[in-house]
């Protein structure tokens, strides 16, 4: 089960090495498969060895010069999320020659649980019936009761006769293996809150001692301070990554920060929006006008700390997201069928699928062409973008 962060990923004990793979989405932005990669300790440069292979030619790659073996798949983001079918297929195939599979794919997830994404997996494995193996399904645990209803689901719906145990379950029992495996991890765990407590009281001065007790949670700021604060972020994220950055000075309308690669060969625009506690971002209808070269940067604070996320969006897309997007929520019918009024007002959201949440039959109202934009721009669109660092080269 996963945990509350990439890092307590779980990993099977007991794996048979010649017989066994252990599946994962080959994503270069991704600190859940940067953390597969060092929990199996897979040398970095056989994974670059398959890396185009995988994300330029969107083929599954089986990895067997390894041990355990490994299977990449490409992610399924934005353009190439119709393809699930087609992996879960290929990957169907492969599993026929293991006896263990680990499918690490839905181990840490950030947002909402991905129902339609494993249904259709799912809908894969139970129809083939050469299919004959254990797979270890990783799940987030937040997302461990929904996991367990759409599996239900599934064997009812394809009359499975498969038994699939659960770690909660009354007849599944951790052999000692396991058991110990699991108070090491907790162990860990504690001990490193411990630390990171410790050293926060450490670096406290006397007359804010009260001040540490207190969580992002419950901090309240206001959006001017959590502008800057991104702002600041972004600015700190961009220095790090060897470009030469700085702020614009104040009062500058659209752009925010500027860019510069080391040897000035590239120089960008960025403007800057922040949220928290949110997964949308605030635009105005003026954006849907595109300014050349302008990259954006989405920031987005969570409750922890240290699980900021931050995305660079070429000017041009974002423009034509949000143009699409409004076109989408004016065609679709307001509460009690009322049709809607335009605004000034534009979201990026992380998940536009949810423009039709509360619509019946939303295909009576959209386009084709809309309804392929909101196949393509559900959760996980942005993730390609995430710490895309690749656009100040271009």
């Amino acid at each position: 089960m996963g945990g509350r962060g990439s890092f307590d990923f779980f990993t099977p004990l007991q794996l048979e090495h010649r017989f066994s793979a252990v599946s994962i989405t080959v994503n270069s932005h991704s600190s859940q498969y940067f953390n597969i990669q060092r929990k199996y300790a897979i040398p970095r440069e056989l994974i670059d060895v398959h890396e185009y292979d995988v994300l330029n030619n969107k083929e599954v790659v089986l990895v067997r010069t390894c041990s355990p073996n490994f299977l990449l798949v490409p992610a399924t983001f934005a353009s190439n999320k119709q393809r699930i079918t087609t992996y879960a297929e290929k990957l169907c195939g492969y599993f026929k020659i293991f006896r263990f599979i680990h499918f690490t794919h839905f181990g840490f997830l950030r947002t909402q649980f991905p129902k339609v994404q494993i249904k259709k997996i799912l809908d894969v494995l139970f129809a083939d019936e050469k299919l004959d193996c254990e797979i270890c399904w990783d799940i987030d645990e937040k997302f461990h009761e929904q996991m367990k209803e759409l599996l239900e689901s599934c064997i009812a719906e394809h009359q499975s006769i498969q038994t699939v145990r659960s770690f909660d379950e009354a007849s599944f029992v951790w052999d000692e293996q396991y058991i110990q495996a699991r108070e090491i991890r907790n162990a860990a765990t504690r001990e490193l809150a411990r630390i990171a407590w410790e050293n926060l009281r450490n670096s406290s001065t006397t007359n804010n001692q009260h001040s540490n007790q207190m969580t992002f949670e419950n901090i309240e700021i206001s959006s001017g301070a959590s502008g800057s604060a991104g702002e600041y972020y972004a600015l700190s994220f961009l220095i790090r990554a060897g470009l030469i950055a700085c702020q614009t000075p104040a009062g500058t309308a659209t752009y925010d920060l500027l860019a510069m690669s080391p040897n000035a060969e590239s120089f960008t625009p960025i403007q800057v929006k922040t949220i928290r506690g949110s997964s949308r971002w605030l635009l105005a209808d003026s954006h849907e006008t595109e300014v050349p070269n302008l990259v954006f940067c989405f920031v987005q604070f969570t409750d922890s700390m240290s699980g900021t996320l931050i995305f660079f969006v070429p000017a041009n897309v974002v423009s034509k997201v949000i143009t699409i997007s409004n076109q989408i929520y004016l065609a679709l019918p307001g509460r009690n069928g009322i049709q809607r009024r335009g605004s000034t007002r534009r979201t990026l959201e992380q998940d536009f699928s949810i423009l039709t949440r509360n619509v019946e039959s939303p295909n009576d109202y959209l386009t084709r062409t809309q309804i392929r934009f909101l196949n393509e721009h559900s959760l996980g669109w942005l993730d390609t973008y995430e710490n895309n660092l690749e656009i100040f080269n271009t």
